[in-house]
Protein backbone atom coordinates (compact mmCIF):
# COMPACT_ATOMS: atom_id res chain seq x y z
CA UNK A 1 0.00 0.00 0.00
CA UNK A 2 1.43 4.17 -0.82
CA UNK A 3 0.45 6.92 0.27
CA UNK A 4 -0.01 9.29 -2.30
CA UNK A 5 0.59 13.39 -2.64
CA UNK A 6 -1.14 14.99 -6.03
CA UNK A 7 1.09 17.84 -7.93
CA UNK A 8 -2.06 19.75 -9.40
CA UNK A 9 -1.79 22.18 -12.29
CA UNK A 10 -3.42 25.55 -11.87
CA UNK A 11 -6.64 24.39 -13.09
CA UNK A 12 -6.49 21.59 -10.34
CA UNK A 13 -5.73 18.91 -12.96
CA UNK A 14 -3.80 15.95 -11.63
CA UNK A 15 -0.34 16.11 -13.49
CA UNK A 16 1.99 13.97 -11.14
CA UNK A 17 1.77 11.65 -8.48
CA UNK A 18 4.66 10.80 -5.90
CA UNK A 19 4.63 7.82 -3.62
CA UNK A 20 5.58 7.40 -0.19
CA UNK A 21 5.99 4.05 1.41
CA UNK A 22 4.32 5.63 4.78
CA UNK A 23 2.36 8.31 5.93
CA UNK A 24 5.51 10.24 7.57
CA UNK A 25 7.37 9.66 4.69
CA UNK A 26 4.82 11.71 2.89
CA UNK A 27 4.88 14.43 5.42
CA UNK A 28 8.32 14.04 5.78
CA UNK A 29 9.16 15.26 2.29
CA UNK A 30 6.25 17.21 1.17
CA UNK A 31 6.49 19.70 4.88
CA UNK A 32 4.43 22.79 4.37
CA UNK A 33 2.74 21.02 0.86
CA UNK A 34 1.39 17.96 3.04
CA UNK A 35 -2.55 17.82 2.27
CA UNK A 36 -3.23 15.39 4.69
CA UNK A 37 -3.50 11.14 5.04
CA UNK A 38 -4.43 9.70 1.44
CA UNK A 39 -2.71 6.44 2.20
CA UNK A 40 -3.87 2.54 1.37
CA UNK A 41 -3.63 3.41 -2.21
CA UNK A 42 -2.89 -0.03 -4.27
CA UNK A 43 0.38 0.12 -6.70
CA UNK A 44 -0.13 -1.82 -10.15
CA UNK A 45 3.86 -2.44 -9.97
CA UNK A 46 6.42 -1.83 -7.25
CA UNK A 47 8.20 1.55 -6.99
CA UNK A 48 10.92 3.20 -4.61
CA UNK A 49 9.17 5.42 -1.76
CA UNK A 50 10.48 9.42 -2.86
CA UNK A 51 11.68 9.61 0.67
CA UNK A 52 13.34 6.63 2.26
CA UNK A 53 13.97 4.63 -0.76
CA UNK A 54 12.61 1.10 0.27
CA UNK A 55 10.31 -0.36 -2.17
CA UNK A 56 6.64 -0.57 -1.81
CA UNK A 57 5.38 -3.85 -3.13
CA UNK A 58 2.78 -3.24 -5.92
CA UNK A 59 0.12 -6.06 -6.96
CA UNK A 60 1.92 -7.22 -9.49
CA UNK A 61 5.40 -7.00 -7.96
CA UNK A 62 7.48 -8.90 -6.00
CA UNK A 63 9.26 -8.15 -2.76
CA UNK A 64 12.86 -8.23 -3.35
CA UNK A 65 15.46 -6.54 -0.75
Amino acid sequence: MAHLQLIENLDGDVIDVVEFCSDFCHSDAAGAEYQGWNGCNELEFNSTCQNCGVTIVGVGGEYNE
